[in-house]
């Protein structure tokens, strides 16, 4: 059986060296990078089972290599580390798309647990690598979206917004979970979920479908209909 693989971005020797042990009795194989640059260049061409971000790394931050990774590899499990809890955003690092924050202040048994947990995710996300809905298919895995076999060019919001509809497969959905998708919270004073939803509709309108592809069903949310 290949062995899983994780890649730990982090320019300390000490704390990297910690970080390898753990992985390792994980039966995990470690890499390196101690330059958030080289790190992000590793991560999008190379394929890992899990990232240890470091939050202040030379060349580009931590924060920086979650945004990009995340918009490439939507499955990846990511955990990020920092010497500072609250100093250094773990909310942002979330809402960017980390799956979870640790402050280096923990025992090996906390961090191999959270990161089980984090492969577990992920590998049961990644399991699911197509959806459709009527005339139109999304690949998960190569995030591209098809209707009627015309490819469509979808944003990074635009795909999440519409593979949270074709999941549901015609039910509506509410948009605090749309705007959870795309974004990562909520923020109903704004009206970006809506033009999103215009966005979409346009797209689809001009490939031949109905305007009113995506519904809106007042005080329910949206839902794609019958097309």
């Amino acid at each position: 059986m290949k062995r899983k693989k994780a890649l730990v971005a982090e320019d300390n020797d000490e704390h990297f060296k910690m970080f390898k042990s753990y992985l390792e009795e994980m039966s995990l194989d470690v890499d390196r990078e101690a330059f958030g640059d080289d790190a992000l260049k590793k991560l999008l061409n190379s394929d890992y089972d899990v990232a240890i971000i470091d939050v202040e790394l030379p060349k580009l931050n931590g924060r920086e290599i979650v945004k990009a990774v995340r918009r490439a590899k939507p499955y990846l499990p990511i955990i990020v580390v920092s010497a500072f809890a609250g100093v250094h955003g773990e909310a942002e690092c979330i809402n960017l798309g980390a799956d979870d924050f640790i402050e280096k202040r923990f025992n090996k048994d906390t961090f191999q647990a959270r990161v089980k947990r984090a492969m577990w995710h992920g590998s049961v996300a990644n399991a699911k690598k197509t959806a459709a809905w009527r005339g139109i298919s999304v690949n998960i895995s190569e995030h591209s979206v098809h209707y009627r076999k015309t490819k469509m060019q979808l944003s990074d919001k635009e795909f999440n917004i519409l593979l949270t509809l074709v999941n549901a497969q015609g039910k509506s959905v509410c948009g605090d979970v749309l705007e959870k998708a795309a974004w990562g919270d909520i923020n109903r004073t704004s009206i970006r979920l809506e033009l999103k939803i215009k966005a979409l509709r346009d797209k689809f309108a001009a490939l031949g479908a109905p305007r009113d592809i995506i519904d809106t069903n007042r005080g329910f949310g949206y839902a794609l209909r019958d097309c």
